[in-house]
């Protein structure tokens, strides 16, 4: 299986599949909110609450083939939203949680 994805799991394979990026401390606890209810449902998640730049987070999270990151910034957590990122496509755009969570529910399936 690692040879044939090379690394690049789908998502319902990828040991963690959703790395969660607040981009600053008045984030950290919209992010955790966010991380609390996708492991609630079954999600393997990575929360990256390091004082790192926000663009160390994305290139980390890419380089460990992470098959989405959720940036959250001030906008995205006053509106309850975030920001899409899809391992080796980029930017999705910014989404409601409840979006987010129907994508996730239409891959986590073999």
């Amino acid at each position: 299986m690692i040879e044939h994805y090379a690394g690049n799991f789908p998502f319902w394979l990828s040991p963690v599949q959703v790395s969660v990026l607040p981009i600053s401390d008045d984030q950290k606890e919209y992010a955790a909110g966010l991380v609390a209810q996708l492991e609630a449902i079954g999600y393997r998640v990575k929360y990256d609450d390091r004082a790192e730049k926000i663009n160390r987070k994305i290139a980390e999270s890419e380089q460990k083939k992470i098959p989405f990151a959720l940036v959250i910034g001030k906008r995205e957590a006053e509106n309850g939203q975030v920001s899409l990122r899809e391992h080796g496509v980029g930017d999705k755009g910014v989404m409601n949680v409840d979006e987010v969570l129907a994508l996730f529910a239409g891959l986590a399936k073999p």
